[in-house]
């Protein structure tokens, strides 16, 4: 008899190669079985499915029951988003990177708020936070953060980036990134003066 593969929510030639042939039962036995084979990918997703379809059999048989149904199960874990930490050069910008090993079939958001430590919110840096969204089938995403120049001495300074309230199909591995402002000004050089006084 012949047979066919159908995809229902897995994908002929992505989840599965085969598409069908015949199979004989050969004389003398009960039934006989057919090796199918899946592929594996790097993405998170739901089990996938597909139909084991039988039709046409030898005018010696019949068919009972066409339609076999084949899962295949997911084995990648949740993607985990890990959030890098950057040096900036005051009053420049930089980019923020969220990272993950495996991805998603639907987009991936996230939110993000920025919280001082030596850096000061307004002053020294000017966002103050809100959601970003990794497509789907992409292992990261990228935020630019715009920090302030001055012309005052004060040293480095520091702020975090802080993620939390993923979708549903995440997880946070690395929630904190550190944003280092590197002071571009020069330490004040201090300096005195020769003056005259009448006796």
């Amino acid at each position: 008899m012949n047979y066919t593969l159908t995809g229902v929510t897995a994908l002929s030639g992505i989840d599965y190669q085969h598409t069908g042939g015949t199979i004989t039962i050969t004389a003398g036995t009960t039934g006989t079985t057919r090796t199918l084979a899946t592929s594996g990918d790097i993405i998170f997703e739901d089990n996938e499915t597909f139909h084991f379809i039988l039709s046409s059999p030898s005018s010696n048989a019949s068919i009972s029951d066409a339609t076999g149904v084949v899962t295949i199960l997911d084995d990648d874990i949740m993607p985990e988003i890990t959030i890098t930490s950057i040096s900036i050069t005051e009053g420049g910008t930089g980019a923020i990177t969220l990272r993950m090993v495996t991805t998603a079939t639907g987009d991936i958001t996230i939110d993000y708020t920025l919280t001082g430590v030596t850096a000061t919110s307004g002053l020294d840096y000017q966002h103050t936070g809100g959601t970003i969204t990794i497509p789907a089938g992409s292992t990261g995403a990228t935020k630019v953060l715009a920090t302030s120049g001055d012309l005052i001495y004060e040293g480095n300074e520091t702020f975090h980036v802080i993620l939390s309230n993923p979708s549903s199909n995440a997880t946070i591995l690395i929630a904190t990134g550190v944003v280092t402002i590197t002071d571009d000004d020069s330490a004040p050089t201090i300096s005195v003066n020769d003056i005259s006084i009448t006796e």
